[in-house]
Protein backbone atom coordinates (compact mmCIF):
# COMPACT_ATOMS: atom_id res chain seq x y z
CA UNK A 1 0.00 0.00 0.00
CA UNK A 2 1.44 3.33 -0.72
CA UNK A 3 1.01 6.22 1.11
CA UNK A 4 -0.04 9.64 -0.04
CA UNK A 5 1.07 12.67 0.71
CA UNK A 6 0.40 16.97 0.28
CA UNK A 7 2.76 19.78 0.51
CA UNK A 8 1.61 23.12 0.68
CA UNK A 9 3.75 25.94 -0.12
CA UNK A 10 3.40 29.16 1.22
CA UNK A 11 3.63 32.50 -0.54
CA UNK A 12 6.90 34.29 0.17
CA UNK A 13 5.22 37.83 0.46
CA UNK A 14 2.89 36.39 2.81
CA UNK A 15 5.46 34.92 5.01
CA UNK A 16 7.27 38.40 5.75
CA UNK A 17 3.94 40.14 6.76
CA UNK A 18 3.99 36.69 9.47
CA UNK A 19 7.41 37.10 11.38
CA UNK A 20 7.46 38.11 14.51
CA UNK A 21 9.10 41.65 15.39
CA UNK A 22 12.98 41.16 16.52
CA UNK A 23 13.58 40.69 20.30
CA UNK A 24 14.80 43.40 22.25
CA UNK A 25 18.15 42.98 23.42
CA UNK A 26 18.87 41.69 26.79
CA UNK A 27 17.80 44.02 30.18
CA UNK A 28 20.49 43.54 32.90
CA UNK A 29 19.81 44.88 36.52
CA UNK A 30 22.03 47.84 35.61
CA UNK A 31 19.25 49.09 33.33
CA UNK A 32 16.77 49.78 36.36
CA UNK A 33 16.72 51.82 39.77
CA UNK A 34 15.29 51.74 43.36
CA UNK A 35 12.09 52.95 42.65
CA UNK A 36 11.14 52.33 38.83
CA UNK A 37 8.04 51.26 37.45
CA UNK A 38 8.48 47.72 35.68
CA UNK A 39 5.89 45.77 33.81
CA UNK A 40 6.67 41.70 33.28
CA UNK A 41 4.08 38.96 32.22
CA UNK A 42 4.06 35.94 35.00
CA UNK A 43 4.13 32.18 34.64
CA UNK A 44 -0.12 32.57 34.02
CA UNK A 45 0.85 34.70 31.38
CA UNK A 46 -0.99 37.71 32.99
CA UNK A 47 0.77 40.81 32.76
CA UNK A 48 2.36 42.77 36.28
CA UNK A 49 2.72 46.34 36.49
CA UNK A 50 5.42 46.73 39.69
CA UNK A 51 7.96 48.70 41.78
CA UNK A 52 11.32 47.54 41.87
CA UNK A 53 12.45 47.56 45.44
CA UNK A 54 15.63 45.71 45.40
CA UNK A 55 18.24 45.32 42.62
CA UNK A 56 20.72 42.23 42.88
CA UNK A 57 22.90 40.85 39.86
CA UNK A 58 21.08 38.21 38.44
CA UNK A 59 17.30 39.49 39.82
CA UNK A 60 15.21 42.29 41.05
CA UNK A 61 12.86 42.53 44.02
CA UNK A 62 9.55 43.57 43.10
CA UNK A 63 6.27 44.79 45.07
CA UNK A 64 3.30 44.20 42.97
CA UNK A 65 -0.38 44.63 44.88
CA UNK A 66 1.01 43.89 48.08
CA UNK A 67 2.80 40.57 46.79
CA UNK A 68 6.80 40.49 46.34
CA UNK A 69 8.19 38.87 43.83
CA UNK A 70 11.59 38.06 42.64
CA UNK A 71 12.50 38.70 39.01
CA UNK A 72 15.40 38.03 36.44
CA UNK A 73 15.76 41.36 34.60
CA UNK A 74 16.01 40.59 31.73
CA UNK A 75 12.13 39.71 31.74
CA UNK A 76 11.69 43.01 32.77
CA UNK A 77 10.06 46.12 30.64
CA UNK A 78 10.53 49.63 31.73
CA UNK A 79 7.59 51.36 32.31
CA UNK A 80 7.60 55.11 31.06
CA UNK A 81 4.78 57.33 32.95
CA UNK A 82 3.75 60.29 31.14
Amino acid sequence: MEAAFAAIVADPASRAEQMPPMPQRPVGAAEFKLGDTVGFTDKHLRERISTVTLINAKSCSLLCDGEQWRVSPGLLREIIDF
